[in-house]
């Protein structure tokens, strides 16, 4: 699968809001000016959470990350983008901390969320 910018708005289109059945590119939570293709081939996705005091904005980061590394077998950073959220840096560390991440990808699971919230291939 090609990396560029469509290529991964593609796949976001497929990663859904946990309150709401609408994409985070519906929603504009992300665009294609949010994401970097790095000369490492990693990805760095900036996204905006619905609101400053978004209670899911920590989630819809960790599905965007979840959503394009196993979609595309590369490595993703996903911040949020600077000055979005009262909770910035917690939401920051928990979505790239990998032992946070892990965590929080198996409650998901558990709860049967990634099936719901993310529709890649």
């Amino acid at each position: 699968m090609s990396l560029d910018k469509k290529t991964i708005m593609d796949i976001l289109k497929g990663v859904y809001d946990p309150e709401y059945p609408v994409s985070v590119v519906e929603m504009n939570v992300v665009d294609e000016s949010s994401i970097e293709i790095l000369s490492d081939g990693k990805i760095r996705v900036t996204f905006k959470p619905t609101t400053p005091f978004c209670p899911m904005g920590g989630l819809i980061g960790v599905l965007i990350k979840y959503a394009l590394e196993k979609t595309l077998n590369v490595k993703a950073e996903v911040l949020v983008k600077p000055g979005s959220h009262v909770s910035e840096g917690t939401i920051n560390n928990a979505i790239n901390d990998e032992s946070q991440y892990e965590a929080i990808i198996k409650q998901l699971s558990d709860m049967n969320l990634l099936k719901s919230c993310v529709k890649v291939k």
